[in-house]
């Protein structure tokens, strides 16, 4: 069996030189920074050595180098939280090699991780139960028509898009339409989610919560002027087989946020956004 092993850089690591330059000072944000990077160390070290002690050819990476050909991979392990499995799902855009999520710290953030970093020595039989404990979730891409002429297809999403004016204090204008439907909006801007996301962003303006496995999409409006219950577009599910969901932007400057931070397209006014069924990912659940 071949693994690539993907790991983050923690926080601590991140921040090491500003830290220093600055010579910030406040102990508690110290103390959670080491701890985070205690934590996630000694899980990289553990890793290694359950994958070592299972003779598992293994590739490591940091997470932001490039990657090798993974045609010839039995999985993708990650170590760190949901931030490093989203960044690796954009590597697996038309592939089918699984996914599997390690939980490295108590600090990070892991509900799409498989394991948390107190049981690694599940991992050796998990890899051997690829095909039961994996599962297909449903991604989300953009399509996006600029007015100057070109094209781009997005990496396929895991979580959620975010558009929105480029500047956060500036009011979102757009064209939005759907089914047959077309409103014109002035609000914060539109979170686009898969069913794996929707408890993230999306989640914390009172969306219900869609089964990881569900197939269909939803979208909600942030902050919509003069208030939701004028329009008809202010949020809801919807499939992509069935009908395009597409936002005009009618700004100086917008961007379309993919998975968060891990990519971002800027617009400008005329630019059209058409929003497609992408491959789906294998991914080990936690629930198998």
């Amino acid at each position: 069996m071949k693994v690539l092993l993907i790991t983050k850089q923690t926080n601590q690591e991140v921040l090491d030189s500003q830290i220093k330059t600055l010579g910030i000072r406040d102990p508690q944000c110290l103390e959670r920074l080491k701890i985070s990077h205690e934590e996630h160390v000694a899980s990289l070290e553990t890793l290694r050595k359950v994958l070592k002690e299972a003779q598992i050819e293994t590739l490591e990476l940091k997470r932001g180098a490039a990657w090798p050909d993974i045609s010839d991979l039995d999985c993708v392990i990650t170590l760190g939280g949901d931030g490093t499995i989203l960044f690796s799902s954009h590597h697996l855009s038309y592939s089918d090699v699984p996914l599997l999520g390690v939980r490295s710290s108590e600090e990070s953030v892991g509900h799409l991780c498989a394991l948390d970093h107190k049981g690694l020595n599940l991992l050796p039989q998990k890899l051997e139960r690829i095909k039961e404990d994996t599962v297909l979730v449903e991604r989300l891409c953009a399509h996006v028509d600029f007015q100057s002429g070109g094209k781009l297809i997005t990496p396929p999403i895991l979580n959620d898009f975010l558009f929105s004016n480029k500047n956060p204090a500036l009011t979102t204008r757009y064209e939005i339409s759907l089914d047959g439907l077309e409103e014109s909006h002035k609000s914060s801007g539109i979170w686009i989610s898969t069913a794996a996301g929707s408890t993230a962003a999306i989640g914390t303006l009172d969306v219900p919560a869609q089964g990881v496995l569900d197939k269909e999409f939803q979208f909600k409006v942030r902050e919509l002027y003069p208030h939701p219950s004028h329009f008809r577009l202010s949020g809801r599910l919807f499939d992509p087989d069935k009908e395009n969901l597409i936002i005009r932007n009618d700004n100086n400057a917008s961007i379309l946020a993919i998975d968060g931070r891990h990519g971002c397209v800027d617009l400008t006014i005329g630019d059209k956004i058409t929003f497609k069924r992408a491959h789906p990912l294998r991914i080990f659940s936690k629930h198998k």
